[in-house]
């Protein structure tokens, strides 16, 4: 087989790319923190209340900076960039070559390609009044 490295590229780039993709359904929401209502007094007048806060709230504790599905995806999209890189100066076939280092950068910089890709279509909107 003489495409192997690439392939393997791009079966790990389409697996990172379709981590990315399905991340917020894939990272487990952890329940609301429980309100301490002894700080706050409710005043009811009809059909009104009034919030009024005695002490100050204590700040949320630091999230963590990066989720483990993150890091998997990442992980799997340099390494598809890395094998496709590979195939190519193995001088196997340029474009799955390319595709698998496409992928890959695709599944690193997944927030950026949903701006991007947002941005592409306000232009087109733009650029369909203006004609």
């Amino acid at each position: 087989m003489r495409h192997r490295y690439s392939l393997v590229g791009l079966i790990l780039g389409f697996a990172a790319a379709c981590i990315a993709a399905f991340e917020s359904q894939l990272v487990a929401s952890e329940p609301p923190p429980k309100q301490d209502r002894r700080g706050v007094l409710e005043v009811g007048t009809g059909n009104r209340t009034l919030t009024v806060k005695l002490r100050k709230e204590e700040p949320p504790p630091p999230r963590k900076p990066t989720s483990p599905v993150r890091v998997s995806y990442t992980l799997l999209g340099l390494a598809a960039i890395g094998l496709g890189t590979f195939s190519w100066i193995k001088k196997e076939h340029i474009r799955m070559s390319g595709g698998a280092a496409a992928l890959g950068l695709l599944a690193v910089a997944w927030q950026w390609v949903l701006i991007g890709v947002c941005f592409a279509i306000v232009v087109l909107i733009v650029a369909n009044f203006s004609a």
